[in-house]
């Protein structure tokens, strides 16, 4: 999944999270559906996809790996100083397989970070690819989960 940037309207990444949760209920049942990328949904959208429609029907792997306590980096993304994570990995409740493991949830941040200067005060961001130089990667950092069917 790419949604709409935060550019957009929320009705824009409303109309994703409908169409994403149609085609994970017309998988059979036996079926385990993986729904992962940059979700771009902020929690102040006044319309939230994630929270109206596909939390009813799917697990966050990020908020059950933090409510079992693991320790994650604080968020994928950072946008003036405060980290976040618009990047998501979601799994079909209907489907989930007999002991999931949400401890092998992952924000990889290694070798990944840059410091860049923001009101003064330096912080870490994502190390954003350059194009110029050829250097960096995003300006998310990667999410991960092991499955093991």
């Amino acid at each position: 999944n790419h949604w709409p940037s935060q550019s957009n309207p929320d009705d824009d990444r409303m109309a994703a999270a409908q169409a994403l949760v149609e085609m994970a209920e017309h998988t059979l049942i036996a079926d385990m559906v993986i729904a992962a990328g940059d979700f771009n949904t902020a929690d102040d959208d006044v319309l939230n996809g994630i929270t109206e429609k596909l939390l009813p029907v799917f697990y966050d792997a990020e908020a059950q790996a933090r409510a079992q306590g693991v320790a994650l980096w604080p968020g994928t993304y950072n946008f003036r100083g405060v980290w976040g994570s618009l990047d998501h990995i979601f799994v079909l409740k209907a489907a989930v397989p007999t002991g999931l493991n949400w401890e092998s949830v992952l924000i990889r941040h290694q070798n990944l970070l840059e410091t860049r200067v923001w009101n003064g005060i330096p912080e870490q961001h994502p190390r954003r690819f350059d194009v110029s130089s050829g250097h960096g990667y995003s300006d998310h950092l990667p999410l991960s989960m092991s499955v093991s069917l």
